[in-house]
């Protein structure tokens, strides 16, 4: 039973490993509808963001 588990959690931490690695875009498009949006953007909006 704990040699199946040991089994079981190494193909997970594979397949864990193997899923997160990928090829990142260089530039990606803005969503439909958000044309008049500039990206990338600061979070939070400094404009929006209340005094301190």
């Amino acid at each position: 039973m704990f040699k199946a588990f040991c089994h079981l959690v190494r193909l997970a931490a594979l397949g864990f490993g193997v899923s997160a690695c990928g090829i990142k875009p260089g530039t990606v498009d803005p969503p439909p509808g958000t044309e008049g949006t500039k990206f990338p953007r600061t979070y939070p909006d400094p404009s929006t963001d209340p005094p301190q």
